[in-house]
């Protein structure tokens, strides 16, 4: 799919569930069901906002939780003299995804237009193991019966704890270490009934390792989460997970070009993830052992 804009200036961010832009606000199809996902080239993306708390209110009723604000350049908002552009393609994953991106953007100081194009093809998906969960599988009926999900508010409430730090732990000429470690924590219960809230995430803790070397870069992240008991009566609980992902990366220079080779392993535990603030998770989990090759350029 592609899409293609030409603007003169303004300014445009996307959130999750929905779109926003300075004059309207539109819905978009991933508030009205679980399996529609945002479509956005991460090519195409500049940088990322995690918005939480009561700002996040700001931006409507869906964003209670949150909201990842997504900036692009997709509508210039600053004169743009001359022509960029990045191609991005990639091979790889749990389904073994053939992915390729295109963008190229351009203006003469008063006019501006920005074009992108992208393309995925997917296999089917590898998994450890079965994809109903032991619990779920307990519970299964008849081939062709279908549970029904009703949803209703309730006087809620939260607490919990974040914690997020980095360390430059060494440094010596071009060489340098980094240590970064982030953990959560959140107690939510109904207050009518006592019982605890639905799809709440457990307690988690992820440890990541960034070494750089000149062009060479490397990342090693390990998260761990805990099992999450604490759901309430018609709810399955979700089992605890180890998860361990690896990067390197060479950026090299060919005339005026940048160029940035990378390969990223995934889920290398080969580790039965399911979320628990997935609705779908004792359905559905996270991917197997994957390795994922590419290669990015920016002129």
């Amino acid at each position: 799919m592609g899409r293609w804009s030409a603007a003169r200036s303004s300014a445009a961010w996307t959130a999750t569930a929905s779109v926003f832009c300075r004059t309207a606000w539109r819905r978009d199809a991933s508030s009205l069901s679980y399996d529609h996902a945002v479509p956005q080239e991460p090519l195409t993306i500049e940088r990322v906002e995690i918005v939480r708390g009561p700002a996040a209110l700001l931006y409507g009723g869906n964003a209670i939780g949150g909201v990842v604000n997504k900036i692009d350049n997709l509508i210039p908002r600053e004169p743009i003299k001359g022509v960029d552009g990045a191609v991005d393609v990639s091979y790889g994953g749990a389904n073994n995804a053939r992915a390729g991106a295109a963008m190229v953007e351009g203006g003469n100081g008063q006019f501006a237009f920005h074009v992108d194009a992208f393309d995925r093809e997917t296999s089917k998906e590898r998994i450890p193991g079965f994809a109903h969960s032991d619990r779920q599988r307990a519970l299964d009926g008849p081939a062709d019966a279908l549970n029904e999900a009703v949803y209703r508010g309730v006087r809620a409430e939260f607490y919990g704890i974040e914690l997020d730090g980095k360390w430059r732990v060494y440094e010596h000429g071009a060489h340098r270490v980094d240590v970064s470690l982030v953990g959560d924590y959140t107690h939510a219960r109904n207050m009518d009934t006592g019982q605890p809230l639905p799809r709440i995430s457990p307690l988690r803790a992820t440890v990541a390792v960034d070494y750089g070397y000149g062009s060479f870069g490397a990342r090693a992240e390990m998260e761990h989460a805990w099992a999450q008991h604490r759901v309430p009566e018609d709810d399955l609980p979700t089992a605890s997970y180890t998860r361990l992902g690896l990067m390197l990366t060479y950026s090299f220079h060919v005339g005026t070009t940048n160029w940035l080779a990378y390969v990223r392993g995934d889920n290398l535990t080969n580790q039965d993830i399911r979320y628990a603030s997935l609705v779908v998770r004792d359905i559905a989990h996270e991917g197997g052992r994957s390795v994922m090759v590419g290669l990015r350029t920016t002129f």
